[in-house]
């Protein structure tokens, strides 16, 4: 009997870590699935504005290249997100900026806008 009763005491406690685990896990999963989400619509927002900038600038491929890895860069070491920097270029080709211009100019509209 006493091995009995210390075998359902072993089993209640597994059951117990089982449940705590289960809610553990589910917290992990919502919470990647909530990151997975953002870093997806974080990298939509850039590609959508980036494309806005070819359609307005009417950059070549290599061009926009360029500027999206000007703008990634600058959303990684500066305050602004790639997608910030992004819709400056946007309003800088909406001013007839060339995309030569654009990348000779951003650092200058970061610092004023930073500054700001």
């Amino acid at each position: 009997m006493k091995v009995l009763n210390s075998v359902k005491a072993v089993s209640k406690e597994v059951e117990i870590a089982a449940k705590a685990f289960a809610g553990y896990t589910a917290a992990v999963t919502a919470a990647a699935g909530a990151i997975t989400a953002f870093a997806y619509k974080s990298g939509a927002d850039f590609e959508e504005g980036m494309s806005g900038v070819e359609a307005i600038s009417g950059g070549t491929a290599e061009q926009m290249d360029k500027l999206s890895q000007k703008a990634l860069t600058l959303g990684a070491n500066t305050k602004f997100t790639a997608k910030e920097v992004s819709d400056g270029f946007n309003y800088m080709a909406m001013a007839g900026w060339s995309a030569e211009d654009m990348m000779a100019g951003i650092d200058g509209v970061i610092n004023l806008a930073a500054a700001s």
